[in-house]
């Protein structure tokens, strides 16, 4: 009868169910969040979004104008069907339908495309993801598994026939 009493206590005790809990949501968490930092938050950029398609055409005078002030690197690939030639603070940098460039962070810079003809392109933006959102989504994931580990090793069930008995004969 106290053998019993002592068993039940123990299975009360066993917190293994909670930790099973806790360490797939960390794990969910933790994957989902390392997901949004490395996917969905470089195409965030305010106003544009992950990018954004322009015309250039009679009514806007074959020019078109983006203004970019970033807080982390971007980075812009703009591909046109037709020469475009693309300005940098007032400044002719490229005359061509592919280019790519690098903005420093903390920068201000005013993106102007300019054609003779009409032209139909895109430009295609995607930011640096910050170091505190990967190493906070990646240590929520190793932290998870982690627990599941410990959960394994500390809380696994034991067996009452394996433990080892006392010869009391000597």
């Amino acid at each position: 009868m106290i053998k019993k009493m002592v068993l039940n206590k123990q299975a009360k005790k066993n917190p293994t169910k909670y930790f099973w809990g806790v360490s797939i949501c960390l794990i969910f968490i933790g994957s989902t969040s390392i997901g949004y930092s490395y996917l969905m938050y470089p195409t965030l950029i305010p106003i544009y979004g992950g990018g954004e398609q322009f015309y250039l055409e009679y009514y806007n005078n074959f020019t078109q104008q983006f203004p970019f002030y970033v807080n982390s690197r971007l980075h812009i690939i703009m591909n046109a069907n037709d020469t475009v030639q693309i300005s940098i603070d007032n400044e002719n940098v490229f005359n061509g339908t592919y280019y790519e460039t690098e903005i420093e962070p903390n920068m201000e810079i005013l993106m102007i495309l300019k054609s003779t003809s009409p032209v139909n392109g895109r430009f295609t933006l995607r930011q640096e993801t910050p170091v505190f959102l990967g190493i906070f989504s990646i240590g929520l994931f190793l932290i998870g598994v982690l627990s599941i580990s410990m959960n394994l090793y500390f809380f696994k069930k034991k067996n009452p026939l394996d433990e080892p008995k006392l010869n009391r004969n000597g």
